[in-house]
């Protein structure tokens, strides 16, 4: 049997998938809720709340059960404090953030939410399986319904990631996809072919850091890539990369 053209081929797994996520079913509604970035707030502050709330239960019942142990409570208590307060420098970090600036990313949930679907967010990694194959690519994914792509800069210890993703990372650097420019490249031939999906580069902070904040938020805007993803840079550490974005109107997505 003869294979199918490679765009061909993200073309119809993009399909297939995007209508299995706008199925109606319980799993899927409530997994399109939780995502939705105006929910993000209210889970948040429900998870300090109970965690506010577990402190002052555990504290009590502490100073109940050992009224002699002054200095291990003060010690707990002390740690739970601090626990707190990382938590709610962290979040702050997260809040501070610009989160939008009614660009593309924007738009692509707006249009989501009037369809009454979730936003179909795909991935694929740069220069995967080839170079030149990443614009048909992105592309195809748009075809199929991607409501926004998630391009990954490839690196050589991906320890995030899963077995596959780190395959397609050996096999992208092997194949001469090594640097960030390459990966924006990718991203101006894309939109070359009439790509208009909103593209988020999503890597590890060091080729991020080594090309320069300031310089990979420049070429992103003039290239066509609307943000980023950095898995390993806490939020409460980004400040450099938040303010950059903000510069260029580009959105600076957290991990939490």
């Amino acid at each position: 049997m003869k294979a199918l053209p490679l765009r061909t081929t993200a073309k119809v797994i993009a399909l297939f998938t995007h209508s299995l996520l706008n199925r109606s079913s319980p799993l899927i509604t409530s997994t399109t809720t939780a995502f939705r970035p105006s929910h993000l707030t209210t889970a948040t502050s429900t998870l300090l709340a109970t965690s506010a709330n577990n402190y002052y239960c555990s504290a009590s019942n502490s100073t109940i059960v050992n009224q002699t142990s002054s200095a291990a409570i003060n010690a707990t208590k002390l740690q739970q404090y601090n626990n707190s307060t990382n938590s709610i420098r962290k979040m702050s970090a997260v809040q501070s953030m610009e989160r939008g600036h009614n660009g593309r990313i924007e738009e692509a949930f707006a249009q989501a939410k009037e369809r009454g679907e979730a936003a179909f967010v795909t991935f694929v990694t740069a220069g995967f399986p080839e170079k030149d194959d990443t614009p048909a690519i992105l592309m195809a994914m748009q075809e199929g319904g991607a409501s926004i792509i998630e391009l990954g800069i490839p690196y050589t210890d991906p320890q995030a990631d899963g077995t596959t993703i780190q395959q397609t990372n050996q096999v992208a650097i092997k194949a001469g996809t090594s640097n960030i420019i390459q990966c924006l490249e990718m991203v101006k031939a894309a939109r070359s072919l009439g790509l208009t999906v909103p593209v988020v580069l999503m890597g590890y902070y060091n080729p991020f850091f080594q090309f320069g904040i300031e310089n990979m938020c420049a070429k992103s805007k003039e290239y066509g890539a609307d943000g980023f993803i950095v898995v390993d840079l806490p939020p409460e550490e980004g400040a450099v990369l938040a303010k950059c974005c903000n510069k260029y109107a580009l959105s600076n997505i957290p991990l939490i």
